[in-house]
């Protein structure tokens, strides 16, 4: 059951290195053959100060910090079900980054026998520079 006394909890850091090859893959896996994410030379043309990685691979340092927030709320993984997740992006994911993601619990509340439990995070790179915030709401079935 959750525990409501979870507002307030903070955990991390939680470190995640951006490869090339790792984000190529997530791309060519969903399909987006956008150049930038490939190619010097096309992310030098379209801005860019190299190659960078596809906004939803944000997903891969935020899985890393999602499951120690379901610890801390005491959802029992059974009743465990993704009710929203929403990024900003700052700024793009460049290769070799290392990435230091941080959260809290905001908020928990209960409709209709159900819990919803609030998630914060924020992930900066290794010179401190806030790459994408994010906030997810987890939800506590009920029986």
């Amino acid at each position: 059951m959750v525990d409501k006394n979870a507002v307030g909890k903070e955990a991390g850091p939680y470190v995640y290195i951006v490869w090339d090859k790792k984000f190529q893959q997530f791309a060519n896996a969903v399909g987006d053959k956008n150049p930038v994410y490939f190619d010097e030379e096309a992310a030098k043309k379209a801005g860019y100060d190299g190659i960078i990685a596809p906004p939803a691979f944000a997903n891969a340092p935020f899985a890393m910090s999602v499951w120690p927030a379901v610890e801390l709320s005491g959802i029992p993984t059974e009743k465990l079900l993704h009710g929203a997740q929403e990024f900003e992006y700052i700024s793009p994911l460049k290769p070799t980054e290392k990435l230091t993601t941080r959260f809290k619990i905001t908020d928990i509340s209960e409709k209709k026998g159900m819990y919803f439990v609030t998630v914060d995070g924020e992930t900066v790179n290794e010179r401190g520079e806030k790459k994408f915030t994010y906030r997810c709401t987890l939800v506590e079935r009920g029986d």
